[in-house]
């Protein structure tokens, strides 16, 4: 009796695992990390992880929120929209998004880059990044702290001496 228990629960467990893994279209698309914070001008990077079971032709899509916010997977160019083309082996697949926020964006927003995974013409997973604008920052403000951690330096040599 307890050990058709322990074999029903255990097949049980491995089939609620396996729905779960697969998504109703067998896609999964995941963000890592979800949000980060960019300077103007930088580049932020995201690993797309891509779990499916098609393989063939797909393509995975990107559109930024902001005409001020530019992005690109794999090495493309960096644009407010694009598409990256390859062929799906199916199973685990990741991939590299880049986000770049332009000069003339506001500073202290924060803007989305949606990405969707297409096979064979329809859309079977999406996923969002967010980019959080922040300064850089100014040629002043670097000229400061560089004139300080110089003193602190001269300061630490010359007590060193004594």
């Amino acid at each position: 009796m307890g050990r058709n228990l322990i074999l029903a629960l255990t097949a049980l467990a491995m089939l609620l695992s396996t729905v779960s893994l697969v998504s109703a279209q067998g896609s999964n698309l995941v963000v890592s990390p979800l949000e980060q914070k960019i300077h103007v001008g930088s580049t932020g990077t995201y690993e797309l992880t891509l779990n499916t079971t098609y393989k063939g032709a797909a393509s995975l899509s990107w559109d930024t929120d902001d005409a001020f916010v530019v992005a690109g997977i794999n090495g493309l160019t960096l644009a407010q929209t694009g598409k990256f083309v390859f062929t799906s082996t199916g199973g685990k697949q990741t991939f590299t998004l880049e986000a770049k926020p332009l000069s003339g964006i506001t500073v202290g927003e924060e803007h989305d880059v949606t990405i969707s995974f297409s096979q064979g013409g329809s859309t079977t997973a999406k996923a969002a990044a967010t980019a959080g604008v922040i300064p850089a920052p100014e040629l002043s403000t670097v000229a400061l702290m560089s004139a300080g951690m110089i003193g602190l330096f001269g300061l630490v040599r010359v007590q060193k001496r004594d």
